[in-house]
């Protein structure tokens, strides 16, 4: 990010709930971090420490703890993913 765009970012230390709902939404889409954060005007970091620090892993019944390989890179969440209605796997 260039200096001068990082003068118009918020200042406010915590996210918003609406800031937070604009991020599900976002990654629902597929939209990039980046993407995210020049629409709520935070660093794209910020975006990233969020979603890494709040996810919520739903284990799936039965299954022994394999977890996605989505879940490890970015996004790391499952929004947006074509085959979510029916995996199996933890989200």
């Amino acid at each position: 990010m260039k200096k001068n765009q990082k003068k118009n970012l918020k200042k406010n230390l915590h996210l918003s709930y609406k800031d937070r709902c604009i991020i599900q939404e976002f990654l629902t889409y597929g939209y990039s971090f980046t993407a995210i954060a020049n629409r709520i005007q935070k660093d794209r970091t910020t975006i990233s420490k969020e979603i890494r620090n709040h996810c919520f892993v739903k284990p799936f019944r039965g299954n022994n703890e394999v977890n996605c390989s989505l879940l490890l890179k970015p996004p790391y969440v499952c929004n947006g993913c074509e085959n979510s209605s029916r995996c199996k796997q933890p989200k």
